[in-house]
């Protein structure tokens, strides 16, 4: 492999994070673990909306291409208990792994 575009994603709104981890996060940093081994390689990841927080907006409300990882504590919660923000917060953890 020459590249590595990663756009594979589990979605569910209503499962709990510990059901969309291994699918979401665990694949990613598999993947970059991929990308770093023997000749590395350019990983690209296609992320999602429902990880935009309202600290990563700019004064003109746009949320521009270096826009650090926001505070995931500042999205609204879906769902309830154990079913809040399984998706978001999986893709959220995914996207850290990605900054590193």
């Amino acid at each position: 492999a020459t590249h590595v575009l990663q756009a594979a994603a589990k979605v569910n709104l209503t499962e709990p994070f510990d059901l969309m981890r291994q699918d979401n996060v665990d694949a990613t940093a598999h993947l970059l673990e991929f990308c770093c081994t023997v000749a590395p390689k350019p990983f690209h990841h296609v992320s999602t909306q429902g990880i935009l927080t309202p600290d990563m907006l700019n004064r003109h409300g746009v949320v521009p291409e270096s826009a650090r990882l926001g505070d995931i504590r500042s999205l609204p919660l879906y769902g309830t208990g154990d079913q809040a923000n399984g998706y978001a917060y999986s893709k959220w953890l995914a996207e850290a792994y990605v900054f590193e």
